[in-house]
């Protein structure tokens, strides 16, 4: 059966190749033409009624977005009429994106051990519990051939199959896997969204956990899917917790009201492979299904640090570093709290030297948000990915003088910057790292594992590191989509330079008029994405470019998108915004189109550009390709405003298969 869907996805793919080969090139022609004239157009750009503001005005005026269509219910609120037994389920509905879960925040973990927290590993903290492993697991291929009870805490499950978590369900003997490149793998013709086909695969995962009896009454405890593709449905005991569609972002769920405090409770995972959102994930890679990153219980005290973010950036000088932090704290508790609170934190360098301290008391309600005073570093180590100096910031949360908890975090100082420098007499617009012109020498990389499909272990983000580093890549683009948190870390500690990419791409819905970037039905969801996305990532030193999505057209919700991001980031980090398909549009910081042929590229060194140039995919790397590649890189040196580029891609995209007689093959497609 494996071999069947792989062939049979191989040669739907190989209709689409010959687009991408040949009738892009002729499409890329028309494509450079009309961005040689954009340059010269006037900058300033309307959109229906709505005046959109102009590339030189893009650093002043913003046009914050507000996201309204999050469907929340209280605390303490059971749900009892479930949506999805009402004529539009979640998954179908535009208007849900998700249902109870917590918003997006900086990936972290809660200790009261000091050492442990020092250790900056989440599984020393005793308050995570690891899910990950066998499942039963209940597949159909089509939504109404599931039970009606298929989530009910008391279900028979003795039939059921076994799965393992993570791992995608097709690598494991479920279902049908495919790969396209632009069309949608569910609707590849005449794609109507959000309108989505009856056939649909869908899976349940299901299994027991328990956790410590004095969690339920003094801690608030959270169940965590790191990634599951693609509508999420999340049961404890058989009642129905929350919703969620962002397949490559982490959904929590605050779970206490849901969980039995002696024995053993259920854990009930309903995964569609497909929902609304598919729409935004075409990218070109395989199509598969199910819980793709690792699912853990974690706990954190009633009165705890919910998010925190960091401004730690250099000086004009570049010596000296800017620290700036602000924190949120949230009380969980049903009675006022009225003992003395406070929040400080230490900063250490690399050699466990002490470098800054500070402590605010406070009295917490609800929720509350502080700012720590701005501090100056002197001669601060920089971060970069030749030397990815981290600093240690530890939280330390107190009730009177009980810890209740310390929450680390590895932060570096780094400063990014567009702007002119003189070469030969010349001016050129260029990206400085730290004051200087870096040539980013970098790689597309997907997630994916020729074993275990989109689901990646730790130990394989590190072998490919370690290869990126021996090979002189400084760089990567996680495409086209946010990665788990692990990959940032080790990102900041080996060093390299990352573009942190929301999870959008409507390939299959092209450029024009259909473009759902020009739908504002669709807003909504372009900023959710966009914004979990920024506030998971944003505190990472390697992070370097913001992407705001991929080959997604370009219209009023990239605009907004856009808009949104450079007013985070302008008295913050300030790091670049930018996106492939904007091309010389104003809602991007750097020309980041793709596979720029060798005479545009000459042209854009000779006569200068009104902002850098750097290549978010070139030099097509899988089969007979990388010609040119030394030439390209004689002008990009040649030039201050041609930065580099991202080769596609860093690894194929191959599947291990064993064959009948006993022997493994592997099996992808010639063209990703």
């Amino acid at each position: 059966m494996m071999l069947g869907f792989l062939l049979f996805s191989c040669l739907l793919r190989d209709q689409f190749a010959q687009n991408r080969y040949m009738g892009r090139n002729e499409g890329r022609k028309n494509m450079y033409r009309r961005q040689r004239e954009m340059m010269e157009m006037n900058k300033n750009k309307k959109y229906g009624n709505q005046n959109i503001p102009s590339f030189n005005e893009k650093n002043t005026k913003y046009n914050l977005y507000k996201n309204s269509n999050r469907i929340e219910t209280k605390k303490n609120q059971n749900i009892v009429n479930l949506k999805e037994n009402e004529e539009i389920p979640y998954w179908k509905d535009i208007n849900v994106i998700d249902v109870n879960k917590e918003k997006p925040r900086t990936c972290f973990m809660s200790y009261t051990n000091r050492n442990d927290a020092l250790s900056y590993d989440f599984y020393n903290s005793p308050y995570v519990i690891n899910l990950n492993g066998i499942w039963k697991f209940y597949f159909v291929d089509h939504p109404t051939d599931l039970p009606s009870n298929i989530t009910d805490k008391d279900i028979d499950t003795s039939e059921w199959k076994d799965i393992k978590v993570p791992g995608n369900w097709e690598m494991q003997g479920f279902g049908i896997a495919m790969y396209t490149n632009e069309r949608y793998d569910f609707m590849p013709n005449d794609p109507q969204p959000p309108k989505l086909p009856d056939y649909l695969e869908v899976g349940v995962y299901r299994r027991t956990f328990e956790f410590p009896p004095d969690w339920l009454e003094s801690r608030s405890i959270y169940l965590e899917v790191g990634g599951a593709k693609s509508g999420l449905y999340v049961y404890i005991n058989g009642k129905e917790v929350g919703y969620s569609e962002e397949s490559k972002d982490p959904s929590a769920f605050l779970i206490n009201d849901y969980l039995n405090a002696q024995g053993e409770n259920i854990v009930t995972l309903k995964v569609y492979k497909h929902s609304v959102g598919s729409y935004l994930d075409d990218q070109d890679m395989w199509r598969f299904g199910g819980i793709e990153r690792d699912v853990i219980i974690y706990s954190q005290p009633k009165i705890h640090i919910n998010d925190f973010e960091i401004i730690s950036t250099l000086d004009e000088t570049y010596t000296n570093g800017i620290f700036r932090m602000n924190i949120s704290v949230v009380n969980h508790n049903e009675k006022l709290v009225t003992d003395p609170l406070s929040i400080e934190y230490d900063l250490y360098d690399k050699n466990k030297n002490l470098v800054l301290n500070e402590k605010i008391d406070f009295l917490v309600f609800k929720k509350e948000k502080f700012s720590f005073k701005d501090k100056m570093i002197p001669n601060v180590l920089q971060w970069s990915a030749e030397k990815p100096n981290l600093y240690m910031l530890l939280f330390t949360l107190k009730q009177g003088d009980k810890i209740l908890e310390y929450v680390p975090f590895r932060i570096g100082f780094k400063k990014t910057e567009v702007r002119s420098v003189i070469q030969d007499g010349k001016e050129y617009i260029t990206h400085l790292i730290n004051g200087q012109i870096v040539k980013i020498k970098g790689v597309n990389i997907h997630e994916h594992d020729m074993y275990t499909g989109h689901y990646v272990s730790e130990e394989t983000m590190i072998r490919d590191i370690q290869l990126m580093k021996q090979h002189n890549i400084n760089a990567i683009r996680l495409c086209h989509y946010p990665n788990g948190h692990r990959m940032y870390e080790l990102c900041d500690e080996y060093g390299l330079y990352v573009v942190a990419e929301s999870n959008i791409e409507t390939h299959g819905m092209g450029y024009g008029d259909q473009s759902l970037a020009k739908n504002r039905d669709w807003l909504p969801r372009h900023m959710d994405r966009t914004k979990s996305n920024y506030k998971r990532t944003r505190n990472y030193a390697c992070v370097t470019f913001y992407s705001l999505g991929n080959e997604a057209g370009n219209g009023f919700n990239f605009y907004q998108a856009y808009m949104w991001l450079k007013g985070k980031e302008v008295y913050a980090n300030n790091r670049t915004v930018s996106y492939d398909i904007a091309f010389w549009d104003w809602n991007t910081d750097v020309y980041a189109s793709l596979y720029i042929n060798l005479g545009y590229i000459e042209s854009l060194g000779r006569d200068g550009s009104d902002r850098p140039v750097i290549q978010f995919e070139y030099s097509h790397a899988m089969g007979n390709s990388n010609g040119k590649l030394s030439r390209i890189w004689d002008l990009t040196y040649q030039y201050p405003n041609l930065v580099g580029g991202f080769i596609w891609d860093w690894v194929d995209q191959g599947i291990r298969e064993k064959g009948k007689n006993g022997t493994y093959y592997y099996i992808g497609c010639p063209e990703a």
